[in-house]
């Protein structure tokens, strides 16, 4: 269904962004050390 979709789309989206924080994060940490 397309409800179905929508919310598979925007949890992937936050999945997505969560990814990239984290990443981010890493990122931070190891140019501090």
């Amino acid at each position: 269904t397309l409800f179905k979709q929508k919310w598979a789309a925007t949890s992937g989206h936050k999945l997505y962004l969560e990814l990239q924080d984290a990443m981010l994060n890493q990122l931070k940490v190891s140019n501090l050390y």
